[in-house]
């Protein structure tokens, strides 16, 4: 699973909140709840983006033309102009393009050896937890 947006939160299997802002604080979390002897041996740790805002359903023009119908029109409707219709699409353009969705979705998914990611990235765990057994 790739995507070519790039992740700006992390996480490891299941998490109920996206707070992670890099892999390592993600996995850190996750076997920070795992007493010595329970230790998974892999974790997938999740990058998460933004999902992209479609525009496809915004049709700003059609509610505005209904208001202007309801104020102003006799029995027949206005229709669109192609005038109208490109000043809704550029409208539109505008509006998604500085759109930042709150929602997430996976767009990478990496598998991590939970003892050679202690080993590599918090060796002092294992020094931590060998001074407990003495």
């Amino acid at each position: 699973m790739s995507d070519e947006r790039k992740p700006i939160l992390y996480s490891c299997d299941e998490a109920e909140y996206l707070t992670h802002e890099t892999p390592d604080a993600a996995i850190e979390s996750y076997l920070d709840d795992f007493a010595d002897g329970d230790l998974p041996e892999t974790v997938d740790c999740y990058g998460w983006a933004r999902l992209v805002v479609s525009a496809d359903f915004l049709s700003p023009l059609e509610g505005m033309l209904e208001a202007l119908d309801e104020e102003y029109a006799g029995d027949d409707p206005q229709e669109p102009t192609e005038a109208m219709l490109a000043a809704e699409k550029a409208f539109v353009a505008a509006v998604v393009a500085e759109y930042q969705p709150w929602q997430c979705e996976v767009v990478s998914r990496e598998t991590i050896n939970c003892r050679e990611w202690i080993r590599e990235h918090r060796p002092h765990w294992v020094r931590v937890k060998e001074e407990e057994r003495s």
